[in-house]
């Protein structure tokens, strides 16, 4: 599975030169909790980090910092974390778990930034298939009570049945 399809293609960005108070209204205008801290560089934007609502939250709360005086780029996370979109689902969870993140930028083959994967995504990329597997097991069970009573599996020997309802009630 190509990581580009399990990620959120729509990032957010904010220029590092711009206070916490636009970040934060940023976040809330697109209803995101990451946001891509970015400065221009050679005229296209390069990657400083991201900066999350929890960073947001102890920026402004834990540290009591001013968010009009404060710049994004002094509290985003350094340094981002790159995946290829050719990763596997499990690159991914080892490439979160051994830098300690939740969030990885994902690049394509060409080192374009394509998009970004939360844990949340993994975790639903993960559930999905989980899911069907489940559905199985009672499409199975299912099978076997549609076969209902009297069923009958044809040996060698003549039929063998499920549940024998005519004995039933002598027994």
């Amino acid at each position: 599975m190509d990581l580009a399809t399990s990620c959120q293609r729509a990032i957010v960005t904010i220029d590092a030169q711009r206070p916490l108070r636009d970040a934060a209204t940023l976040m809330l205008e697109h209803h995101v909790g990451t946001i891509v801290v970015t400065t221009a560089s050679e005229g296209r934007p390069q990657v400083v980090g991201l900066l999350t609502d929890r960073d947001l939250a102890i920026a402004y709360i834990a540290h009591a910092l001013d968010p009009a005086q404060v710049l994004a780029g002094a509290v985003a996370s350094r340094p981002t974390v790159y995946i290829a979109s050719s990763s596997s689902v499990a690159q991914a969870v080892e490439a979160m778990r051994a830098a300690g993140v939740r969030r990885l930028l994902v690049r394509d083959a060409l080192g374009q930034v394509v998009g970004l994967l939360s844990s949340d995504d993994l975790l639903a990329t993960l559930v999905e298939p989980l899911q069907v597997l489940a559905r199985s097991y009672g499409a199975g069970i299912e099978r076997e009570r549609a076969r209902g009573e009297g069923a009958a599996y044809a040996t060698a020997t003549g039929p063998v049945y499920l549940r024998d309802t005519a004995n039933r009630e002598s027994a």
